[in-house]
């Protein structure tokens, strides 16, 4: 089986950063966020296997760009799969009812 090298983009690790310490110092729930740090570390992880898995988003400019998501949680993962470099690129990772598509475009 193809396997796929993961990269986190600059804006996905500051997303990552914002959210663990969103949970831990905001929420004063340091448990919760490594918890949740290891949940999305494991879905970085799958991601090495069979990427295109996951669907398009359902915004028709954004999925043109081949961005698809991957649910964690109360999060969202999303990414762009380069078959020829067998690479998976994070572009970011947003609270599941943040306005994404506004974001994203």
């Amino acid at each position: 089986m193809k396997q796929f090298e993961v990269e986190i983009a600059e804006a996905a690790e500051r997303d990552l950063e914002e959210i663990s310490d969103y949970i831990a110092y905001r929420l004063y729930n340091a448990s919760a966020a490594l918890k949740l740090i290891r949940e999305i570390q494991k879905a970085f992880d799958s991601l090495k296997t069979m990427p295109e898995r996951q669907a398009l988003v359902a915004d028709v400019y954004l999925a043109a760009k081949g961005l698809r998501v991957l649910p964690v949680a109360n999060y969202l993962i999303f990414y762009r799969v380069r078959q020829e470099e067998a690479k998976v690129i994070v572009v970011r990772i947003l609270y599941n009812r943040r306005a994404w598509e506004r974001i994203l475009n």
